[in-house]
Parts: C-alpha cells; structure tokens; sequence
C-alpha cells in the first residue's frame, strides 16, 4: 500500500492540517462561549443548532456525492450541476426558513429565543449558495484548507468583540450567520477568479432547466440524502432527544463531551474526502478498498489511545469546572471511536459506488437504532442512555456494512 504515489496523502494532510487548526481555534471559539454562557443557555444555543442541522440536511438532497458520480461519469458539466443546486435550493430552502420561522413564532415562548431561532435558521437561505462540491470534484483541498482556517479565525474574533455575557447570546447567532456568509462570498469570487466555472452558462443553464427535469434528479439523489438524514440522526439525535426528555443543562453537559468525540471523529471524514477521487475512479477495486479500509482502521486506533490516555484532562482543561460532569461522558463515549471508524471505512465505499439504497438500509438501522434507544433510555437512565444509544449505533452500522461485504464480496475484483 503506497499512498505517495497519488494525491491522497497530500490532499489528507491539507485537509487533516487544516481541519485540526480550525477546529483548534474552533474549539477556543466554543470554550469561550460556554464559559462565559450559563449552562442552561449554552444547553439551548447547542439544541436549536442541532434542530437547525436537521433543516439543513433537508435541502441537502445528497449532491455531494450525487454529482461526484455524474461528473466522473461526464453526464454533467459543472455548470449544470450548480444550475441544478441552485435552482433546487431556493425553492425549499425558502419554504423551509419560512417553516422555521412559524415555528419560532407559535411554538417558542420566550422573545428572547424566539429571535435567536429565526435567525440561527436564515443558514437555510445561505446554504443555497454553498459550492463545496465544486471544489471537492476539483481536489481544491488548499483552498478548502485556507477557507477553513479562515472562516474559524474570523468566527473566534467576533465572538471575542460581541460576545462578552449571556445576554449577547442574539450576538452569537449573528456571528455564526455573519461567518457562514463571509465563507460563501469568498468561495464564489475564488469561482470566478480562476475560472472553474462560466458564470453566464449557470445562468442559461438556471433558466433552461424546468422543475420537472429538477425532480428527475432529486428522486435519484433523494436516497443518498436520506442517508446523509440517517447519519445525523445517530450523530446528534441523542442532543435533540435529551432536550426533549431531560433538560437544556444535561444537553450542555452531554455537547460538551461529545464535541471532543466530534473532532475524533473528524479525521475520518477527511481521510474520506482524500480517498473519494481514487474510490470513484476505481470502482469495486479490491486493491483501493482495502487501502481504505487499513488506513482508516490505522486512524481509528491512533485517535481511540490518545483519547482514551488524555479525557481525565481534555475537559477540565478548557471547559473548567462547571462542566465536571462531561469527564466521565466523554470516557463511556471514547469507546465509539473504534466501531465509527469501522462503520465509515465498510459502508462509504457502497454509498460511493452507487449502492444507495444498500447504504441508506445500513445507515438506518442506526439512525433506528438511535431513536428507539434514545426513546428507551433517556427517560430511564438520562445521559448513559444517551451514551449507550450512541455507541450501538456504530456498532449497527458497522455490522450491517461488513456483512455487505461478505454477501458482495464477489463485487470486488
């Protein structure tokens, strides 16, 4: 196995870089505002975050992988898939921040939150006009890296200047949408600067598209977006579902220890993003998937001994005391590292490949799993139920992937 020999180990080791300085300055960012918030407006910012997450997979639609296969396949160029995105987006994008905004107004109490809802949700309308895509089909990795220390540097000096109590948590939310638009005008003028994409063809291409030609997209790539749905839910779920059946505090607690397992995590995804040129050029090649599967294995043991030897410290360290109780969350929740690297290295290659509905089935016995454990246990045992949920559903995902494999092992060649 000799990754040097292609862009993987470079591409890796700008995105690992650049993700990890990020979310160094990430999680300064992040350290500040819980100090300074009480736990209990620190527990709400992080439950409608996770609310707003879910309306944000709604208008995912998939594409990211959707369009990696098209394009590759050369069925579309890159203008057309950003007529598709765009003329996609704006209509449900809409539709669903005008819904977010009933909900504030009938469902939301308290003014005060009410405000920091509506505008935590106008991320809908800007996420119309996210163009990632374009940049990982590119391998445009130097630009995302740069892009992403960037948006975090900018992101740690408003909320240093804004936010200085509680009461600024409106000022908060205005960060956060302030950041997310600064990131999107930068990644259009670098389009149009080094010519990637014609601008007037988006624009033809926009008004020739009907919506009846959209639709015959989004039903192929509706799948993949549903699994993406899938993941999420047994991702945070566990922060939704404890706000419901606990309290905002026990979702600040729980947060705070699971934005550590987060940035464990991260590393995987960036492996994968490195890999998926190689993996969608190769499909069903033996020797490619277990070179993802090693290495990603490899990774996962790194990161689970080194979070494993440094938790007693990580939390009390950054967050202080207030959040003594995320230590002992943060070890139980250390023991799903392991079974989430297996999970990605054995079932992104069938999402990849063009398996959806193998994938989505997999991924939704965890996101199943998620749910109906999470219904179980929070109410009986709070945050180990949460906890416990969790780690079973990695362990569902993984199990479902590898036995994928042993019935299709026939499929690599």
């Amino acid at each position: 196995m000799n990754i040097l020999k292609n862009n993987i180990l470079r591409n890796f080791i700008y995105l690992t870089g650049s993700n990890i300085i990020a979310k160094l300055i990430g999680f300064m960012t992040t350290i500040i505002v819980a100090r300074i918030f009480s736990v209990e407006d620190y527990g709400i910012y992080k439950w409608y975050s996770t609310i707003i997450g879910y309306l944000l997979l709604l208008i995912n639609f998939g594409f990211d992988v959707y369009f990696f296969k098209l394009i590759f396949d050369k069925k579309l160029f890159y203008e057309q898939i950003l007529a598709i995105q765009l003329k996609s987006r704006i209509f449900f994008g809409i539709i669903l921040y005008l819904f977010s905004i009933f909900i504030a107004v009938y469902f939301i109490e308290i003014s005060r939150n009410e405000i920091l809802f509506i505008i935590l949700s106008f991320q809908l309308i800007l996420y119309i006009f996210n163009i990632d895509v374009i940049f990982k089909i590119k391998e445009k990795f130097k630009f995302l890296s740069f892009l992403t220390i960037i948006q975090s540097l900018f992101n740690l000096l408003l909320v240093i200047l804004f936010v200085q109590s509680s009461s600024n948590i409106i000022y908060l939310s205005i960060v956060v949408v302030s950041v997310n638009l600064f990131s999107i005008i930068i990644s259009w003028v670098f389009l149009k600067i080094n010519t990637i994409v014609e601008f007037n063809k988006i624009i033809r291409f926009y008004k020739k598209f009907n919506f009846s030609y959209i639709l015959t997209h989004l039903k192929k790539s509706i799948v993949i977006n549903l699994s993406f749905f899938m993941i999420s839910i047994y991702y945070s779920l566990d922060s939704l579902m404890l706000g419901i059946f606990s309290t905002k505090s026990d979702v600040a607690i729980y947060s705070v220890a699971y934005a550590f397992i987060l940035m464990a995590i991260m590393p995987t995804g960036m492996l994968y993003n490195a890999f998926s040129p190689k993996l969608s050029k190769n499909k069903y090649n033996k020797k490619t998937f277990f070179e993802y599967i090693i290495s990603t294995t490899l990774l996962g043991i790194v990161i689970f001994i080194f979070l494993l030897l440094t938790y007693k410290y990580l939390i009390l360290y950054t967050y202080g005391e207030k959040y003594l109780s995320s230590v002992e969350v943060l070890f139980y929740l250390t023991f799903n590292i392991i079974p989430c690297y297996l999970a990605g290295a054995f079932a992104n290659p069938i999402n990849l490949w063009g398996d959806y509905k193998k994938y989505l089935f997999i991924v939704s016995t965890g996101a199943i799993g998620n749910f109906v454990g999470n219904l179980i246990f929070i109410p009986l045992f709070g945050i180990k139920g949460a906890i416990f949920t969790t780690i079973l559903s990695e362990v569902l995902v993984f199990l479902f992937a590898f036995i994928y494999w042993v019935k299709h092992k026939e499929l690599l060649k």
